[in-house]
């Protein structure tokens, strides 16, 4: 049986951390989007060039800043896009009142830019509960696209993406695992995620530079082509997903 392979991107500012249920800049005093606009226009090319569909989870607050310089209903017409929260918040440290409205406004202003609907969430830190689920469903979407255990509950007629977190990119953009290795995790079909930025910009680690991290993202994909996986968006994965064999 062929696998399927959803390329993932979460389009949100340069790296930051978790702080109270939001986001704040790592050492900096005011977000920036230097890295996320970068990577964001190599990736384009990347997909491009590999013929690779992708689905992009754009932070509200991100897109508006990005819509000064990239076409964005363009980027829509290529590829299925998708919310990423609207401020980066921890929807599950939120009251269900507070959760809807940051829910409805980030849909709202996503439609906005790009001139399409979303369908599919992706909650900033992995973070999501049963509560989310339902609302995001009452709010128009039809999944959520995130790093969940097996045993969390979804809500009915919505579709929870299971896939564990190792099968997010994060070490191999930072050269603690290899493609390899990394390629042999997906027995099934599964999300594969990463930051705009983290081709940009980087933690510690073995790949310290932009080029050697952009060389890893190629080589994964081009390994799991040449094993036979086929590459579909999140919302076509999102048909019948079972989620990855452990």
């Amino acid at each position: 049986m062929q696998v399927r392979i959803a390329f993932a991107v979460d389009v949100d500012p340069d790296y930051t951390v978790e702080e109270g249920g939001r986001r704040k800049t790592k050492g900096k005093t005011r977000l920036s989007f230097v890295h996320t606009k970068k990577g964001l226009a190599w990736l384009l090319e990347f997909l491009r060039e590999e013929r690779v569909p992708a689905t992009f989870f754009f932070e509200a607050r991100t897109a508006k800043k990005l819509s000064r310089d990239f076409n964005l209903r363009a980027i829509a017409k290529k590829y299925e896009i998708g919310c990423h929260g609207y401020e980066h918040e921890d929807l599950t440290a939120l009251s269900e009142k507070e959760k809807r409205k940051v829910v409805m406004k980030a849909r709202k202003t996503v439609a906005s830019l790009f001139g399409t609907t979303p369908a599919g969430w992706s909650s900033p830190y992995w973070k999501s509960d049963s509560s989310t689920r339902r609302i995001l469903r009452d709010c128009g979407f039809k999944y959520e696209a995130n790093v969940c255990g097996e045993t969390e509950e979804t809500a009915e007629g919505f579709v929870l993406l299971r896939t564990p977190k190792k099968c997010a990119l994060w070490a191999l953009m930072e050269g603690k695992r290899g493609a390899k290795e990394h390629a042999a995790l997906l027995k099934g079909d599964a999300v594969i995620a990463t930051h705009s930025w983290h081709t940009d910009y980087g933690e510690s680690g073995k790949a310290k530079d932009s080029a050697e991290r952009r060389m890893r993202l190629r080589e994964i994909v081009r390994l799991l082509k040449s094993g036979g996986a086929r590459f579909v968006t999140v919302g076509e994965l999102a048909k019948g997903f079972k989620g990855l064999a452990r």
